[in-house]
């Protein structure tokens, strides 16, 4: 660290690193030659983040269903309400039916809601394939299957699936390449691409950013292309 207050943090580094060299835990992790927590890392500290409202920009309201605090907290600066979902785990076998539920009940009285799975890109990051295709198919059945059902009897309901990002089994991280979409409901014209696959996003001759998908989503004016 640098910069006022450094001294502090220093200290405190310093400090930790010999209550975690006494620590029982670190003691029992020596003993089976497992590596050992040696230091604290200070990171992240900055300035309270601002967000546009959604009520400001497209006069909607709405809530966020995340097991990520991240998630949460982006959707509550934009002014969405977090929902909380007991048994939401952010990994293989979370509780999708009660996100669903809580989704379906929002719909209710509210214009928009944003519904997260985490699992495919944890199973991603661990590298493991099987695991991945298990999180795509538990999504595309408990989540996509339910609301593409409960849209043929609410015919103004518009839907949109992406992931925010890749998180290719081969590197086991975040990649930018682009990533597919799939949108269907009221007002919105049947695409030309059969399939829905990182290829086909990198094929298309139509790219979005997140911020111009989103809005494009919001308002209705996908293209036929």
């Amino acid at each position: 660290p640098q910069g006022s207050g450094r001294e502090m943090l220093l200290d405190l580094m310093q400090r930790a690193n010999k209550v975690l060299a006494a620590a029982p835990t670190n003691k029992n992790r020596r003993s089976q030659n497992k590596v050992a927590a040696t230091d604290i890392w200070l990171w992240g500290q900055g300035k309270a983040m601002t967000l546009p409202r959604m009520k400001d920009r497209f006069g909607i309201s709405g809530s966020v269903i995340s097991a990520v605090d991240l998630v949460r907290g982006i959707g509550i600066l934009a002014g969405l309400q977090a929902r909380i979902v007991p048994g939401a785990t952010g990994y293989l076998g979370t509780n999708y039916k009660g996100k669903v539920a809580a989704a379906l009940t929002a719909l209710e009285n509210e214009d928009f809601i944003f519904l997260h799975v985490e699992a495919p890109d944890e199973t991603g990051h661990q590298g493991d394939v099987r695991k991945k295709i298990q999180a795509i198919e538990e999504f595309d059945k408990n989540v996509v299957g339910e609301f593409v059902k409960y849209q043929k009897s609410n015919n103004n309901l518009r839907l949109l699936v992406t992931p925010d990002h890749a998180t290719p089994i081969a590197i086991k991280t975040h990649h930018a390449m682009p990533v597919p979409f799939a949108v269907c409901g009221a007002g919105i014209n049947k695409g030309d691409f059969g399939s829905y696959s990182e290829e086909s996003a990198k094929n298309s001759s139509s790219l979005y950013t997140g911020v111009t998908l989103f809005e494009t989503f919001i308002r209705g004016e996908f293209k036929k292309t």
